[in-house]
């Protein structure tokens, strides 16, 4: 995290230059950390007619004008405390990410804990969250839900779900050590070859452990439910008048 939030003032400045001998301290207001992270925010994001966000939409919304946002893109401006819960609000972020007091951009408490305490990425926490429903339930919401935790579970407690990550850490240290692009590429394919027996282990290992009486009573209520769902009785009659 970059502890330059916001540029140096010149009254800052003054007061650093008695206590180091330095005389290169940043006066490139651009790249602190606070505009850095604005001007990132509006190029990334969208309103809610998919439309890119200008300077102008985002001073509509808090009421300013736009050469006040940017001003506060180029760091010569700080918005106050009213106005960052704006921004915080238009980018949907936190303030706290707004800030750059975090890098995890949720304003929901429970899912930045949950981030927090794993090391998960939001991204990864929301794959996680929904991989107990297939897409199309999110598309057609009264279809039954396929859950697939069971499987993430097993997949996870699996000893060599760990021995995988080891391994991928090994192979990335040994690529990293490479002298040029073409020997990380080569030692890339060869690891990935070798690697390719402990994927195979992880797999065959998950699925056995699997195949329990639970599982399976599990993935047949699953099989029934979607069925049940798609299933038209007007089916049935029909085949019996053509019988």
């Amino acid at each position: 995290m970059d502890n330059q939030v916001f540029p140096y003032t010149e009254k800052e400045i003054k007061e650093l230059r008695k206590k180091t001998s330095s005389r290169h301290l940043s006066r490139n207001n651009k790249e602190s950390a606070f505009p850095k992270r604005l001007r990132k925010l509006r190029a990334e994001s969208k309103t809610p007619e998919g439309k890119a966000i200008t300077q102008q939409y985002v001073a509509d919304k808090i009421g300013v004008t736009k050469s006040t946002i940017s001003l506060y893109e180029m760091g010569d401006n700080v918005p106050d405390a009213k106005n960052i819960v704006k921004l915080a609000e238009i980018f949907g972020v936190s303030t706290d990410f707004l800030l750059c007091q975090t890098d995890y951009q949720t304003r929901d408490l429970d899912v930045k804990d949950i981030c927090m305490k794993t090391g998960l990425s939001e991204k990864a926490y929301e794959i996680i969250k929904h991989i107990n429903t297939e897409k199309y339930n999110f598309e057609y919401p009264n279809t039954p839900n396929k859950r697939y935790d069971f499987i993430l579970n097993a997949f996870l407690e699996n000893n060599l779900f760990y021995e995988l990550i080891t391994s991928i850490e090994k192979i990335l240290k040994k690529c990293i050590s490479q002298n040029t692009i073409e020997d990380r590429e080569d030692m890339l394919e060869i690891s990935i070859i070798r690697i390719q027996n402990r994927i195979r282990a992880l797999v065959e290992n998950t699925l056995r452990s699997l195949m329990t009486v639970d599982v399976i009573d599990k993935i047949k209520e699953m099989e029934h439910a979607e069925y049940s769902y798609n299933h038209n009785p007007e089916d049935d009659l029909e085949d019996e008048s053509n019988a």
